[in-house]
């Protein structure tokens, strides 16, 4: 029960974290009037926390599959065993996740600060538009691990329901 519950919750805060981010501080912090570079560096750190819960939460999950694994007591001559969608969806989960944090958030952040620093229209225009190139890669997969953590949601609440 108490590793459902960290699941959950660890799940909650993954999908919870990235709509609050998508839907209410981006809009916000551009529109209130920041200037850019103050705007980028903002959600630089933002998206730098929200990465931080979101590892603790895979590493909850992962805890959790391996603790439901160990912990269940198999009738004599069964072999316990999970369903094949969970270990997947967070194998994934966790794959995109690494892709974001390990490749592209390095990149984009060096992308960033080598625009900001620029100083000519034309080198700041190129700056921009090599950091926008992988800035959307990143978007986007952030978007794919959000349908995968509301995809992993939907398997762990139909197994509890079904249980």
């Amino acid at each position: 029960m108490i590793l459902a519950v960290a699941e959950l919750m660890a799940l909650c805060l993954v999908i919870g974290g990235l709509v609050v981010i998508v839907y209410a501080v981006i809009p916000a912090v551009f529109n209130v009037g920041l200037q850019p570079e103050t705007g980028g560096r903002f959600l630089t750190r933002a998206f730098g926390g929200y990465n931080d819960l979101t590892a603790g939460a895979i590493a909850t999950l992962i805890v959790a599959a391996l603790g439901r694994f160990w912990l269940r007591k198999p009738s004599p001559g069964q072999v316990p065993t999970i369903g094949t969608a969970e270990p997947v969806l967070v194998a994934l989960l966790a794959c995109t996740f690494g892709v974001i944090v390990f490749w592209l958030r390095p990149e984009a952040m060096a992308l960033q600060e080598q625009a900001f620093a620029a100083t000519g229209a034309p080198e700041k225009t190129m700056a921009y538009e090599a950091f926008f190139r992988i800035h959307h890669v990143s978007r986007a997969l952030y978007i794919v691990n959000l349908g995968l953590a509301i995809a992993l949601l939907a398997v762990k609440v139909k197994r509890s329901v079904i249980r």
